[in-house]
Parts: structure tokens; C-alpha cells; sequence
């Protein structure tokens, strides 16, 4: 929050339960004195414009393509995907079935060794060494 943020909202929101620390008549005073001298005014247009042209690009392009945010990227492209997904599969037969059922115990199949033969395929069609005698 900039200063001049923090000064309108303290002003136009004296009642609000923010800023969390009491004020005191001393700092209210010195405050009106430093409004009224427009020594605040200068210093926040200053302010202002160097967080705006300075250290917000910088910020912005160090969380868009910095290594320190890079999981942060990654979780936000996966809750996006997610979302999508969740939209999109609702609207499947099988979403519509099962999507927010909270139905986890899965499918009864017949043939209990269908699980055991799918795996074993699976590894054999990857040459793994000693799959093609389970099968």
C-alpha cells in the first residue's frame, strides 16, 4: 500500500477498526501539520512515482520470469488447468457420474485378475526383463 493510500483511507475511515494500533493525539497532530505543509503531497507523488515506475516493473517481471517464483508459476498454471478441467469433465457423462460424489471405491469388475494382467502388459510392452513369463 502506498502512502497516500494509507493517508486517504486513515482520513475518510477514521471509524475503522484499521490501522490495528491506537493512535494517539500527538500523531494525529503531527500528521494535519505535515498535510497542511504539503510536505506529505510532495513526498508521495515522489513516492509514488518511483514505485511505480521503478520497483513495480521490476517486481512484475521478477515474479513473471524469475527463478525464486517458479513454483509459484507452476501452481498457478496447474489451479487454472484444474478449474478447466473440473468444468469440462462435469459436463462428461462420466463427469456427471462421478464429479463431487465423493465416490472413491471404484469400479467391481468380474475378472479379479484384470488389474495384475493390465500391469504385466504394461511392463513387457516396455521390455522390462522377466515380465514375459507372468503373463
Amino acid at each position: 500500500m502506498l502512502e497516500e493510500d494509507y493517508l486517504a483511507l486513515s482520513q475518510n475511515d477514521k471509524k475503522s477498526a484499521w490501522p490495528p494500533a491506537i493512535s494517539t493525539d500527538k500523531s494525529e497532530q503531527h500528521l494535519e501539520k505535515l498535510q497542511r505543509g504539503g510536505a506529505v503531497k510532495n513526498t508521495n507523488a515522489l513516492a509514488s512515482q518511483i514505485i511505480r515506475e521503478v520497483i513495480l516493473p521490476e517486481i512484475k517481471r521478477e515474479v513473471n520470469e524469475g527463478k525464486n517464483f517458479a513454483n509459484l508459476r507452476q501452481m498457478y498454471q496447474a489451479l487454472i488447468l484444474a478449474i478447466w478441467f473440473k468444468r469440462h469433465f462435469q459436463e462428461s457423462v462420466l463427469g456427471q457420474d462421478y464429479a463431487d460424489q465423493n465416490k472413491v471405491a471404484g469400479i467391481e469388475m468380474e475378472d479379479k485378475t484384470a488389474k495384475e494382467r493390465i500391469y504385466w502388459q504394461y511392463l513387457s510392452a516396455f521390455n522390462w526383463p522377466n515380465c514375459q513369463n507372468q503373463l
